[in-house]
């Protein structure tokens, strides 16, 4: 709401004055919602880093598991055992 005084008498308002007031009233409008919608806009880019965040976070566990696992399966290969059942008759 937008309010305008005039204290020191009655006034007579002009179309003028009127177009005027109705004019800041919609640019004010316009800058609420604007502030409104920066601050959506803040949060939403705000909650995306997390989400980004946490996939990246999942990516590097994961590839740390990668290594892991490649890790074990490479001590655990049977080079030995394979040998032996190639000397064999």
């Amino acid at each position: 709401m937008l309010a305008a005084y005039q204290h020191s008498e009655p006034r007579h308002w002009d179309s003028s004055d009127i177009k005027f007031l109705t004019q800041i009233a919609a640019q004010l409008g316009v800058a609420l919602q604007q502030v409104e919608l920066l601050a959506k806009t803040q949060q939403q880019a705000t909650d995306l880093r997390k989400v980004l965040d946490d996939l990246q976070a999942t990516g590097q566990q994961k590839q740390f598991l990668i290594k892991v696992v490649e890790k074990m399966r490479k001590s655990l290969t049977f080079t030995g055992y394979d040998h032996d059942l190639e000397e064999r008759p």
